[in-house]
This record gives C-alpha cells, structure tokens and sequence, in this order.
C-alpha cells in the first residue's frame, strides 16, 4: 500500500512538473509571437482580429510567473494600440494572478501600468490612487527608483491642481531616493517641478534657485549626451520659459521678457516645437502689456493664435485668446477685447474649464458693462463651486493617501504580527531541540560513563594478567635457575672433579683413557649449555623474540578500537642480540603500549623494529590525542623508560603535542 502511494505521489510531481513547464513555454512562445508581430503594417480589420486572437490566448492562461510577465508585456500593447476594455481586462487577470501568489513586483507593475493609463486618459484622481498604490508595492521592494517615478508622478497631479505643499513634499520625497549620477534625467525633472512650485507658493529665490539648478543638470546631461538636439532644443525653450514665469510672478517684467526672449531665440525652436514657441509668443506678449510695451505685441500673439488654431488644444486657444484681449483693453479697443474673452469664455464652455471659465468673467466683469451683474453672479458662482471642488477633490487625495497610508499599517501589523509568531514558534522549537540535546547530552554522558567504566575494568584485567603472566615468569625463571644451578654447581663440578682424577691416573691403554677424558669434557661442556640454555629460554620459552613481539601485539585491545600494526625488519639476527637487551625491549614496549592503550584514544598504532646500520632502532607512532611532553617527563612512567634504555645503552627519542599524536623512537 505505501508503494502504490509513493508511485501516485511520483505521478502527481511528475505531472505538476510537466504542467508548470508547460505554462512557462506558453508564456514564452506566446512572448515571442507577440514580438514579431509589425501593427504598423497591419489593416484595421487584420489588427483588430489579432488583438482578439491575442487577447482570448491570453485568458486561457495559467497562473505562473512567466504568464504574468507576458500578460504585463500583452496590456502594453493593447494600450499602445488604444484597447482600452480588453487593456484594463488584462491587467484585472494580472492583478489576480499577483494577489492569489503573492507577487508584489507584478502589483506594482500592473498599478504603475493603470496609474499611466488613467493620466493619458487624464482621470487624474484615478491616475494618483494608481500610482500611491503602485509607490507602496515598491516601497515594500525596496525599489528606490520607481518610489521616486512614483512619487514624481503624484507631485506633477497635485501641482496641476494646485496642492502646491503637498507637491512640494512628493518633490522632495524624489530627491531623497535618487541621486544625480545615477539617475539624472529624475533629479532634473524634479528640480524644475520644484521650481514652478515654489513660484506658485510666492518663494521666489527658492523658485530661481532651483531653475538654476536645473540648468546645471541640463548642460551636464548635454555634456554627457544625453538629449539629442531636438530635446535639447525643447528642453532650453521650456527652461526659459520658466525662468521668465517666476520673474513675471516677481512682477520684474523685464527680467521676464529677457528670458522669453532667450527662448525665442533658440535655434530651431519654431521649426521643431511650435507649441513652446506659441506658448513663449503669447506669454513675452502678455508681460509686455503688463510692463506697458504694446509695441509689436499683436504681431507676436497673431503669431502665437495662428500656430495653436492650426495644431494647438482647445486650452492654448483659450490662453491666445484671453491674452489678445487683455491686449485690446490695454490700448482701449474695448469691443475687440470684449470679442476676443467672449470667444475665450465659449471655449472654456465647450470644454467645461471652469478655472478658465472664470479668467474670463473676470476680464468680462471689469470691461463689459452692459452685463456687468449677471457675469458678476456667474463669477462669484464659479469662485465658490471651483473652491468647493479643490475642497473636495483635496480631500480625495488626502484620503486616498489615508486609505494607503492604512493599509500600509494594516500590512506591517500582519507582518509584525507574523514575526511574532514566527518568534515564538522559534523560541518554542529552540526549547524543544536544547531539551532534546540535554537529552541527549545526558545519556552520551551516561554512556561515556560506563565506557570509562568499562575501560577501567579493561586496564584492570589487562594489567591482572600482565602481572599473572609476570609472576608465572618470574616462578619459572627462579626454578630454571636452580636446575641450572644444580646443573652447573653439581653434575658439571662432579664430572670436571672425575675428569681431572681419571687425567691423574696412569694407564697402560692411553688410547683408551684419552678417549674417556675427551667423553667426560663433551659431558661436561653439554651440561654446561644445557644449564646456560635454561637461563637464557626463560623469557622467550622455546619461541624467537618476533613471536614473542608478535603474541603481544595480538593481545593489545581497548575501548578506543586501536588497530595495531607491527612491522619487523628480517634482517635483524636475534640470536647476537643479549637475552638481557631483548627483556628490556619487550618491556618498554609493553609498557608503551600498555600507555598507548589507557590515554591516547587512537585510531591506530604502528610498531616498526628497524635494522640500521649495525644498530636496532624502534619506533611506536599513534594518531591519538598527544600530551604535554613537559608534564610526562617529570613522571616516574617516563624515567623508568629512561632507565630500562640506559641499561640497553639506547637513545630515546620522545615527539608529541596535545592534539597531534605520539611518536616513540628507542635506537641501541
């Protein structure tokens, strides 16, 4: 049963797989199809049927992140070509898509792309909503960038309907997150937004100051390449032109025609950008008549009213208009003002422009006296209505700001929330795993407790049956040694005495008593190696020391699981070696390993006995734990090894540190 469950898990992962990478090769192929696609070389009728093809592909669409970038790149293009239902129906999936998966760079994106929207459409109350929604998504991405393109964007709607402070704060809010060398183009966008809102608010040197300043910016960026010339030209048409604003604002007229005239004067401004140049015509005339210079001026808002009337907006006509009649009441050509604000006022009609409405009821007020009371009324009505709507419409900001600004809370509440629980859940677990370790700690020690314990025992029955094997030896040699004693001090003595007496006695047959001399000498000499050969076979029992060497090593165990190895050089001749030497060695090498067994807690141990030259030299090597060479050597372990080498007339060679192992080396 478990089996059939792992392969249906398999199944479903392999499946889930296959899905997901087929929605990401959907979404690429469909990418690419949409890139090759030319709308310019298109019929009306074949670019229709594309964008429906296009747009019910793009519907069927799983949700992945490939499918959401695609749907981001789709909207573009279906905004570029005016869809406007099947651009908004995109970005409503997107938007969905985004929540259900928690995507929060595809929200900014799709808010940013609703917020661009709205402002072409120009719905600028949707086209701010859009855009702090789309500031507080990349806020929360740390995006510094779009907050600022954000921020900017909200900046230019409330300065365009006369929220000068709070335009003045979104501005500054742009230059905190960017700065000039990386982002220029920002930075000087911003300093001549700060400029014209800071004339708005009568801060006139603030205002000069920062034109100045985005003249700075735009002669490095020239420098730079950044404009070509025809936004260049622009850029220094619309810079004067603002500089020229402020001054006028100033009421210094003639600082104010200086630079209108600067921007007139830039080479190809009429060719490349009538509008500006209409716009720098109407407005040099209209400080000229405030600085009493009429002279010319007609010329120049002809000019201005012909350019706009063939490519200008409804709202340029209405300024070339309202202009020209200010004109005609300053040289007393009362109808023809009249005529003109008229015309004014009537655009401003067809196109419900209740502020320019209102520009020219005042014109109308002052100069048309026949209906002097009832423009008065209509006035007065505009005043009012257009205050309550900057009332209402400010209170529309702000409370969209508030709305944000709440929910914004509301998410760091979720989140901080979220990190408390987070926090506790931690702690709780940390808890749980330093019990578990105590745990666990407390039975390793346990169990490292009996180990010792049971290593103890171990070096305790190893060194019975050291000292056991000693006193069977040391048995065995006393009784060796009396026989040997007898041997030598009894039979060998008897025999001499009898070969001596028999060397004494004269004989006919000498032959024959030569013969029995020469037997008892062979006697005697045999019994004489027989008791020689029970001293000396009283430690190696019949065996030769290698086998001796080799039994021992056999034997050695202990709890750390030491592998012994032992390597004897074949050219070494035991027999030449003293009984005496060879007792001292096997006992510095048992106690050494006896050391090896109880302290160093080793993987392994190699005994090498090395013939060199004519001397014997051996090693014994671990890789175990080490020791302070300074503290052993004033142990009584160490200078009984001292002892035992000088009796072989050896050198010790000691080479250990905590940490790094044990080397040995005896040469005699």
């Amino acid at each position: 049963m478990n089996g059939i469950r792992c392969l249906l898990g398999v199944f479903l992962l392999i499946v889930c797989c296959l899905s997901c990478t087929k929605g990401r090769l959907a979404a690429v192929k469909n990418q690419n199809y949409l890139d090759s696609i030319d709308f310019t070389n298109l019929s009306n009728t074949d670019r229709g049927r594309v964008l429906d093809s296009l747009f019910d592909d793009a519907m069927d669409e799983d949700n992945s992140a490939a499918t959401r970038v695609y749907l981001l790149e789709l909207a573009s293009k279906f905004d570029k070509e005016e869809a406007s239902s099947q651009f908004l129906q995109i970005l409503n999936r997107v938007r969905t898509y985004s929540k259900e998966e928690s995507d929060s760079l595809s929200l900014a994106k799709t808010f940013e792309s609703l917020g661009g929207y709205y402002e072409n459409k120009m719905h600028f109350d949707s086209t701010y909503f859009f855009y702090q929604q789309a500031g507080k998504w990349y806020k929360s991405l740390n995006d510094s960038i779009k907050i600022a393109e954000m921020s900017l964007g909200k900046a230019s709607i409330l300065y365009d309907f006369g929220f000068y402070t709070e335009a003045e704060v979104e501005t500054i809010t742009v230059l905190r997150y960017v700065n000039r060398d990386q982002h220029p183009m920002t930075v000087y966008e911003s300093y001549q937004l700060l400029g014209l809102i800071l004339c708005e608010l009568k801060s006139f040197d603030e205002s000069i100051n920062y034109f100045r300043l985005t003249q700075s910016e735009l002669l490095r960026m020239n420098a730079e390449g950044t404009f070509d010339k025809n936004d260049l030209i622009l850029a220094y048409g619309a810079l004067y032109n603002n500089f020229a604003g402020a001054y006028e604002v100033n009421n210094n007229f003639d600082e104010a025609i200086e630079y209108y005239q600067r921007g007139l004067d830039v080479n190809g401004i009429d060719e490349n950008h009538p509008a500006i140049y209409a716009a720098l015509l109407n407005n040099i005339g209209s400080a000229r008549i405030q600085n009493n210079d009429t002279v010319g001026v007609l010329k120049n808002l002809k000019i201005a009213e012909a350019i706009r009337s063939k490519s200008g907006s409804t709202q340029e006509m209405i300024s070339s208009k309202l202009t020209l009649g200010e004109y005609y009441f300053k040289i007393g050509e009362v109808d023809s003002g009249l005529k003109s604000v008229t015309q004014a006022y009537d655009l401003a009609l067809s196109m419900n422009s209740e502020y320019d409405q209102k520009e020219a009821l005042r014109f109308l007020v002052e100069h048309d006296v026949i209906n002097k009371g009832r423009n008065t009324k209509e006035y007065v009505r505009l005043h009012e209505k257009i205050q309550a709507n900057e009332r209402s419409t400010r209170n529309k900001f702000a409370r969209i700001a508030y709305e944000t600004e709440e929910m914004i809370n509301k998410n760091e509440f979720l989140k901080e929330r979220n990190r408390r629980i987070v926090f506790i859940a931690v702690v709780v677990v940390g808890f749980l795993m330093f019990l578990l370790l105590v745990l666990r700690l407390s039975s390793r020690n346990k169990q490292l407790v009996l180990m010792q314990k049971q290593q103890d025992a171990n070096q305790l029955i190893y060194k019975l049956v050291i000292d056991q094997q000693s006193k069977t030896q040391k048995a065995k040699q006393k009784e060796r040694n009396r026989i040997a004693k007898e041997l030598h001090d009894g039979i060998v003595n008897r025999i001499f005495t009898t070969r001596f007496n028999l060397m004494q006695l004269d004989s006919a047959d000498m032959t024959r008593k030569d013969l029995l001399v020469n037997e008892l000498f062979k006697a005697e000499e045999e019994v004489r190696t027989i008791s020689h050969k029970l001293v000396n076979q009283q430690f190696l029992k019949d065996e030769t020391f290698e086998e001796v060497v080799k039994k021992l090593i056999e034997l050695q165990q202990n709890s750390f699981g030491t592998q012994f190895e032992l390597s004897v050089d074949r050219g070494i001749v035991w027999e030449d070696i003293a009984t005496e030497v060879k007792m001292h060695l096997y006992r510095i090498l048992q106690e050494t390993l006896q050391n090896v067994n109880k302290y160093s807690k080793a993987k392994h141990c190699s005994i090498w006995i090395l013939k060199e030259q004519d001397k014997v030299k051996l090693r014994i090597a671990d890789d175990g734990i080490g020791f302070d060479i300074q503290r052993v050597k004033r142990g009584m372990g160490f200078k009984n090894l001292n002892e035992r080498v000088a009796k072989i007339h050896g050198k010790l060679v000691l080479q250990t540190s905590e940490g790094s192992g044990t080397v040995l080396e005896i040469t005699f």
